[in-house]
């Protein structure tokens, strides 16, 4: 197994995930090689958000992909459960302000439609508004 950060501080590089340096590349390509020519598996982090990270390790014909490590799972695991409750949240709610809406037009007779006094009927078109004398 290649560890990117492993293999970087071993090499007194800056620790990230991949790196241009010509030595960290000649290393890395030292290792491949091995790998191959021993009949080894290669085996090492490619996390599926680091697109073009992922896919070069593919394309160098890498058999393990660990897609996870304790603190980034924690990390982006938490992250993304946390985006995913408050979009469930907030669903939530706007469903529970759209049945308290829904609840209040009903307590004021409006049966979930707009009235101005006139039957439903009326509004439809279906009969004719009746007229009621009021006494003041």
């Amino acid at each position: 197994m290649i560890g990117i950060g492993d293999l970087r501080l071993d090499m007194n590089l800056p620790i990230k995930f991949d790196g241009d340096e010509p030595e960290y590349v000649a290393a890395l390509d030292k290792l491949e090689g091995l790998a191959r020519k021993y009949n080894k598996p290669l085996v090492g982090f490619a996390f599926p958000e680091m697109t073009d990270f992922f896919e070069d390790r593919v394309r160098r014909n890498y058999q393990l992909l660990m897609v996870a490590a304790d603190s980034y799972t924690m990390t982006y695991g938490l992250a993304m459960a946390g985006g995913s409750s408050r979009a469930r949240v907030a669903e939530i709610q706007a469903t529970m302000a759209k049945e308290k809406e829904e609840a209040a037009q009903q307590a004021n007779g409006h049966n979930g439609h707009q009235s101005n006094g006139i039957s439903s009927k009326v509004e439809k078109g279906e009969s004719e508004p009746e007229v009621v004398a009021v006494k003041a």
